[in-house]
């Protein structure tokens, strides 16, 4: 892997930090935790200076689906393997994912956390999706900006739109 390469986790290994749905081992979770979408390799090496299998836990989660590049990333309907272990996902459940990973990458991972937090407790429904997106937009323009939560609004509904 190049030392320059920067991950970012992908909607599926954000869920694996908020649900430990994918069992992933104590080590792996560690290294899912420390990249933050900014940190190149050789960053995140120095940051984990003891873990000497550092780029194989790298390379583990590229190959799970848990994080990607940087330059390769998309949210534009995330494959199955990226949003769920069978594949078999409702639509809805697929647009709840795909919104998830659209507010991220408008309000950044950090804030993204918080503002979709709401959307990991909530029914597969498209009235639950809706509730949640409104709730998204209030809390992102109360507390980040008023431009990007109309980015949300706008970009949550055409995903709505889809369902």
């Amino acid at each position: 892997m190049e030392q320059t390469t920067v991950l970012k986790k992908t909607v599926k290994g954000v869920e694996e930090l908020k649900t430990r749905k994918y069992n992933l081992s104590q080590a792996l979770r560690m290294v899912l935790i420390l990249i933050d979408g900014k940190s190149n390799v050789a960053a995140l090496k120095k940051k984990a200076i003891s873990l000497a299998e550092l780029e194989d836990y790298l390379q583990d989660l590229v190959t799970g689906g848990y994080v990607q590049d940087q330059n390769k990333f998309t949210t534009d309907a995330p494959a199955p393997s990226v949003v769920g272990k069978t594949g078999n996902e409702s639509p809805t459940t697929m647009a709840k994912w795909e919104i998830v990973g659209m507010v991220r990458d408008v309000v950044g991972a950090e804030f993204g956390e918080r503002a979709t937090k709401r959307f990991m407790e909530i029914d597969d429904t498209q009235k639950a999706l809706s509730k949640a997106l409104d709730q998204c937009f209030e809390y992102i323009e109360l507390t980040i900006d008023g431009k990007k939560a109309k980015t949300v609004k706008q970009k949550g509904a055409d995903i709505l739109k889809k369902l």
